[in-house]
């Protein structure tokens, strides 16, 4: 995952059915750490730019990007690559045009809440 995609339709074209296939994932899973575990293993794993995984995450629904964020952060350096995440996800968002909108705004907000504890 070299190319980042530089507007809203790119990376709507590059992560649509993805962010798709995550939700219906989640609401059919029972083991969630699973689902995760195949994110983090597939965004390693290829090696996706951060920015990609952002924008993956933005594709998918609130439910998917906060189990994969609480999951992250239990890992090993996972407070850090959790602020290199969000930190992304505004990037991204804000290159694509878009305002934060209830959904970033709700998980920025939820974010703060788990670093407090």
């Amino acid at each position: 995952q070299v190319q980042v995609p530089s507007s809203y339709q790119e990376a709507k074209e590059m992560f649509t059915d993805l962010g798709k296939a995550y939700r219906l994932l989640f609401r059919k899973n029972e083991d969630r750490r699973y689902l995760s575990s195949v994110m983090i293993s597939m965004f390693d794993g290829l090696d996706w730019h951060v920015d990609n995984q952002a924008a993956c995450l933005l594709f998918s629904c609130e439910a998917v990007v906060k189990m994969f964020l609480t999951d992250l952060t239990r890992r090993q350096g996972g407070l850090v690559r959790l602020s290199h995440m969000l930190v992304a996800m505004v990037t991204v968002r804000g290159r694509f045009s878009n305002n934060l909108g209830p959904g970033l705004s709700s998980i920025l907000d939820w974010s703060f809440a788990l670093l407090e504890g």
